[in-house]
């Protein structure tokens, strides 16, 4: 018995009919199209002979791609690892590695810090470097502390951790030069830098404050103090560094001219420590935790020949080989790694290098860019599966401690500032009486105009020269800024000051509280006096030569 269909054949011809006129040729064009699609999707290639999976309890790893990792880098010169900042997964991964890896000669731990800080390292206590210097760590997280207290721990007597980047910031650099530094001359202008420095919270680096630089040179230089003299070169170098990229940023220059400057300097302090810790045997092996588009083969993401391509090198013509791990965060449920793959762990490795000796370049066509960059940058890749944000507990205390302390030196400035500008209103009250009153009984007029006028002179310095630091602008008397009109300057404001000793002692002796007046012009001059001594000592944004 013959079905009875629920629409009729003329109305499916009719909803053909409706189509708008295509002709034959497109037709088949579209079904090419279609065919093409098919097989390129049945020919994204199964990656799963090629991961290993890794798992996190209690924040230890395990698994078969920890244990890969283990089994590649036991014969290797150089573990390098390029990673995405800011998670806690990779300082612990590296680590666990390091602990394992350390009995087989991996002592050394190559970070993005300085020279300097690697220096400090060396010499202090984790917890008194912080507490010192909690600015000058460009990822300082609490992970990241954690790896290299345990570094530290584990080679109490010499110094394994290297800092091959650029400064992030003056502040700690200063308070190193003031500690190194041999006269009182160079030690006042290093303190006042510091000051200037910590002022512009932590910014002072990446603006053009390369005159400064030319005064600590001669100063360093006259005093034959090579030390002082190679972190002043330091400075100078990482200010180089930012002002290039904020220039590239403003479209002034090209991004490469300031990644090859950056990418040089970390080979040149690279090479200057192998230097020192070769002392004629091999080549000493190490851990390389940096961002990934250092430590990538051959020319990297930023256009220039990379740290890791470098080492690379290094290892090739000792006669060894590195191991270059990216980490990566494991994309959202794909083709090429589907969420199956991952079972549940906390991470998955892909041997990168197997997938392109096994995989035709057909099947790599086939497969994301990103998935590519990695194949060709890393010999293997890590892909961490919601990994840990990274934390600044540790850091957050020893701010707000250094904060603190800056304030504190600034407060007496402030005070006697205020101390000094209180001197006005007593002296209006005087020219209104002296005017008015004939008969008032009136103090010594030229001691308190000096007075009054070097306090002004006084203030208008110190307060231009805040505000010229914190605003990133020209001072408003440029003569200040000379070194050597400044020493000149303030040399005559403590002459002037001494002028003042006559109100002094006989505030001092005898009649400090008699009179409400002459105790407000006395106490002014004796704040006066502590200004100027204050302003020598401090030196304000390296005001003094």
């Amino acid at each position: 018995m013959p079905t009875t269909l629920p629409i009729s054949r003329s109305r499916i011809q009719r909803s053909f009919y409706k189509l708008p006129p295509c002709p034959p040729v497109a037709w088949l064009f579209i079904m090419i199209l279609l065919v093409m699609n098919l097989n390129t999707q049945a020919q994204v290639p199964d990656l799963k002979p090629f991961t290993y999976l890794i798992d996190k309890a209690e924040n230890q790893y395990s698994g078969s791609g920890y244990d890969w990792i283990l089994s590649n880098a036991e014969d290797k010169q150089f573990l390098l690892f390029g990673e995405v900042h800011g998670v806690e997964d990779v300082p612990l991964l590296v680590e666990q590695l390091y602990e394992k890896l350390h009995s087989s000669g991996f002592k050394h731990l190559i970070l993005e810090i300085d020279a300097v800080t690697a220096q400090q390292l060396s010499e202090l206590s984790l917890e008194e470097f912080v507490s010192r210097y909690p600015h000058n760590i460009a990822f300082d997280y609490d992970g990241e502390l954690q790896l290299m207290d345990k570094v530290l721990s584990m080679n109490p007597d010499e110094q394994v951790i290297w800092g091959v980047d650029q400064m992030i910031t003056a502040i700690h650099a200063f308070q190193v030069l003031e500690k190194v530094a041999k006269g009182q001359k160079t030690k006042r202008i290093c303190r006042g830098l510091h000051i200037k420095a910590a002022l512009k919270g932590g910014r002072y680096i990446s603006r053009e404050n390369f005159e400064d630089m030319d005064q600590l040179e001669k100063l360093f230089e006259n005093e034959g103090n090579e030390e002082g003299l190679s972190i002043v070169k330091q400075i100078r170098t990482s200010m180089e560094i930012y002002v290039s990229y904020f220039a590239a940023t403003r479209g002034e220059i090209s991004y490469e001219f300031s990644s090859a400057k950056r990418e040089e300097y970390m080979k040149a302090w690279f090479d200057d420590f192998v230097k020192k810790a070769e002392k004629g045997r091999s080549l000493p092996r190490a851990i390389v935790k940096m961002g990934g588009a250092h430590t990538t083969y051959g020319i990297g993401p930023n256009n220039v020949p990379t740290l890791g391509d470098h080492l690379d090198k290094l290892a090739r013509g000792a006669g060894t080989a590195v191991l270059s791990l990216g980490i990566a965060y494991a994309p959202a449920d794909s083709e090429f790694l589907p969420k199956a793959l991952f079972e549940g762990k906390a991470a998955m490795l892909v041997d990168n290098r197997s997938v392109i000796d096994q995989l035709d370049s057909t099947q790599l066509a086939n497969l994301p860019q990103s998935f590519l960059n990695q194949l060709k940058y890393f010999d293997a890749t890590v892909y961490l599966v919601n990994p840990q944000k990274s934390l600044k507990r540790v850091i957050s205390v020893e701010d707000k401690r250094f904060k603190n302390r800056s304030i504190a030196k600034l407060v007496p400035y402030g005070l006697l500032i205020i101390l000094n500008l209180s001197l006005l209103l007593p002296l209006i009250r005087w020219l209104f009486l002296r005017l008015f009153k004939r008969d008032t009984i009136r103090p010594n007029m030229s001691y308190y105009l000096v007075l009054f006028v070097l306090s002004l002179v006084i203030d208008l310095i110190l307060v231009s020269q805040i505000l010229s630091i914190l605003m990133n602008t020209p001072v408003v008397m440029p003569a200040v800024m000379n070194p050597g009109l400044s020493f000149l300057i303030f040399m005559l404001l403590l002459l002037l000051s001494c002028v003042m000793l006559p109100l002094i002692k006989q505030a001092v002796k005898k009649e400090l509280w008699t009179n409400t007046q002459a105790r407000h012009f006395r106490l002014v001059a004796i704040g006066n006096l502590l200004l100027v001594v204050y302003m020598y000592y401090w030196n304000l944004g390296g005001m003094l030569a």
